[in-house]
């Protein structure tokens, strides 16, 4: 007798890019690590650029958790980027170059995108190297910063593979006539759809 699979279920794993940090070399590397999303974003920026950024993050048991002040903060504060509970980052755009009286490159302006559409005002100088943090939900940043930004990279969520987790069964054949019993030894997946390859008649 052979054996079919006659349940199927699927395990969804997290998937998480990290996607190199863009600007420069100097100043002290930092790590946010990863969350369930980004819920505000703290930037404070001057005729130089970015001075300073910090982050706030939701877990996955939907604690907030913020993250260390990156570089210094100016005189004029921070400015607030809100993403609604329901919206997620999805996209950062950014420049970089060098200022006066800093030998390395730093980051410029930076503008953050979500998924529905919201978009921040551009904070500090269009002026440098463009770059573009992208391809999936943004969920913690990295960097480099000394009393001011130097780089920045982001933690990217992909779209996770299925792990199938079947319960395996033997099926009779009714009757004489016809094929006899054939085993599902194989699961495909094609435009969505899990497609049981047959093996060989017993």
């Amino acid at each position: 007798a052979g054996e079919n699979l006659n349940s199927l279920g699927a395990y969804f794993a997290p998937l998480v890019k990290k996607l190199e940090a863009k600007g420069g070399e100097a100043g002290e590397v930092w790590d946010d690590d990863t969350f369930e999303s980004v819920r505000k974003v703290y930037v404070g920026h001057g005729q130089d650029g970015i001075a300073f950024v910090k982050f706030e993050y939701v877990d996955g048991s939907d604690q907030v958790v913020v993250g260390d002040e990156r570089g210094t903060m100016t005189e004029s504060g921070a400015d607030e980027f809100e993403v609604d509970s329901d919206d997620y980052i999805v996209y950062v755009e950014g420049y970089h170059g060098k200022i006066d009286g800093v030998d390395t490159e730093v980051i410029m302006a930076l503008l953050f995108k979500t998924y529905k559409g919201k978009t921040s005002p551009r904070y500090g100088v269009k002026s440098g190297i463009r770059f573009v943090l992208q391809g999936g939900k943004i969920v913690g940043f990295h960097g480099r910063s000394t009393d001011v930004l130097h780089s920045l990279g982001a933690y990217m969520s992909l779209p996770s593979t299925p792990k199938l987790l079947g319960k395996w069964t033997k099926v009779e054949q009714n009757g004489e006539e016809g094929p006899g019993p054939r085993s599902a030894h194989d699961i495909t997946r094609k435009n969505g759809h899990f497609i049981p390859k047959l093996g060989p008649y017993v």
